[in-house]
């Protein structure tokens, strides 16, 4: 495969890679954080409803128990004062000051001494028994127990209609007794006070009824406090709900909160725009290595690879598409060694054949030197041989004085011939021992042969 090819598959599979973990982290990590952020806030939004729920009952039960230690409310129920204590007491004004839309006395055995309520509608008094006050009567003293003055809140289902119901005993001013039956407030919840529970939770709030069956199906509930919730995320909005316990075990209600999804959508965003940003970024790192890489080693391995297939004397200067360039340069490279040793082989034989004729030219120089002389005093020999045979027939004295002259110049000369001769057999002998000590190989250092090499194909 060539170089830039693999370059590109290399360069697609990082970048898809780092493309695929900024989707995973994005959408992964950082939109599970953010929905998980939000759903936290949904569920404290919908604990700020159900404590402004739990507040409002406790406002209520302030109230019934101020009036429950109160010795009017004291001597009402034995009978006392009944009726300029209903004249004074249970007016229209003090449901409204109150804020209340029933009150019920109860006695001890659970029958009712005075209930009473406001008309929603006209705001007038309705003293007596209706529906609601039954409905409040039930829930406080059920069929099926004995009715004992307790103290007590809750909520309550009026036929559709939640109730805040708060219950004390009446007793005197001292707190003492025996308890005098009980007292119950109700105030139902309108639309104003929903708008008020709202307000203090700072989030859209309702409280709804669970039917019977429901209310069974939901099994124990902490008594008057809030039990399992769920989470349920629709579109644009995240709605929670609370298990309510009633005033009564078969009552059950649910704490509703409905909360923008505004934290989600936010994390999408930021999800959106990090992804964005990761493929931009990836985009310019992307494009600078890819130009780096094409610059600085794609295009001068091709370079090279084409230097390589002209040296190599093929037709085409440009490699083999499908060829590797840095596969080529490498056998390029081993062969361009191997041929390096085989040159460094013939060199060493080309110096060692060179060294042989220099030895040997010195050596024929240092024999002409040597036999120069001797060729003069063969001469000589020669000359005095002549003279002798010339006179040998005189036999006179000074012929033999002469004679005796030449026989010691002829020992002189050959005792010189026997020197020289001596001189060439030791020149002989130093060049036959220089000879024995083989070959003198020369250090090459093959690296700086390859950057020779390098060199010049880059040229």
């Amino acid at each position: 495969m060539p170089i830039r090819r693999y370059v590109s598959l290399v360069m697609g599979v990082v970048t898809a890679c780092l493309l695929i973990g900024s989707v995973l982290v994005s959408y992964g990590v950082i939109r599970p954080n953010f929905l998980q952020l939000e759903t936290d806030e949904a569920l404290r939004d919908n604990v700020r409803a159900v404590n402004a729920v739990s507040g409002e009952l406790d406002q209520l039960q302030t109230l019934v128990d101020d009036w429950a230690v109160w010795d009017a409310s004291y001597r009402f129920m034995s009978g006392r004062d009944a009726s300029d204590y209903v004249a004074s007491n249970l007016t229209p004004q003090a449901f409204r000051i109150l804020e209340v839309d029933f009150i019920v006395f109860l006695a001890g055995g659970g029958n009712v001494v005075w209930s009473g309520g406001l008309d929603p509608l006209s705001g007038e008094m309705i003293v007596g028994a209706g529906d609601e006050i039954r409905a409040i009567h039930r829930a406080i003293c059920p069929p099926t127990d004995k009715c004992m003055p307790a103290r007590g809140s809750g909520l309550v289902d009026l036929s559709g209609r939640v109730a805040f119901v708060a219950t004390a005993p009446v007793l005197t001013s001292l707190g003492r007794g025996p308890a005098n039956g009980m007292i119950a407030f109700a105030r139902t919840l309108n639309e104003p006070k929903a708008r008020g529970i709202a307000a203090r939770a700072q989030v859209q709030a309702r409280v709804l009824p669970l039917p019977p069956q429901a209310a069974a199906a939901e099994g124990p509930r902490p008594p008057n406090g809030a039990g399992p919730t769920d989470v349920e995320k629709r579109s644009g909005m995240t709605r929670v709900r609370s298990l309510l316990a009633g005033l009564t075990a078969s009552q059950a209600f649910h704490v509703v909160t409905e909360s923008p999804r505004r934290i989600s959508a936010l994390g999408d965003r930021i999800a959106a725009s990090a992804l964005v940003a990761s493929i931009g970024v990836l985009v310019v790192v992307g494009a600078v290595a890819t130009w780096l890489i094409e610059s600085r080693v794609v295009t001068p391995a091709h370079r090279l690879a084409r230097k390589v297939s002209a040296a190599r004397g093929e037709r085409s200067s440009l490699p083999d598409p499908d060829v590797n360039e840095f596969n080529l340069i490498d056998t390029e490279f081993d062969r361009t060694l191997s041929a390096l040793r085989e040159s460094e082989k013939k060199m060493i034989e080309l110096n060692y054949y060179a060294g042989m004729a220099e030895m040997f030219s010195g050596m024929a120089h240092n024999l002409r030197n040597t036999l120069m002389p001797m060729s003069l005093n063969v001469w000589r020999l020669r000359g005095l041989v002549a003279r002798h045979d010339r006179g040998a027939g005189t036999g006179t004295d000074a012929d033999a004085g002469s004679r005796e002259a030449d026989r010691r110049e002829v020992e002189s000369t050959l005792d010189l011939l026997e020197a020289q001769i001596m001189d060439v057999d030791q020149t002989l002998q130093d060049h036959h021992v220089f000879s024995r000590y083989g070959r003198h190989l020369i250090p090459t250092c093959v690296g700086s042969v390859v950057e020779d090499a390098v060199k010049v194909f880059m040229g």
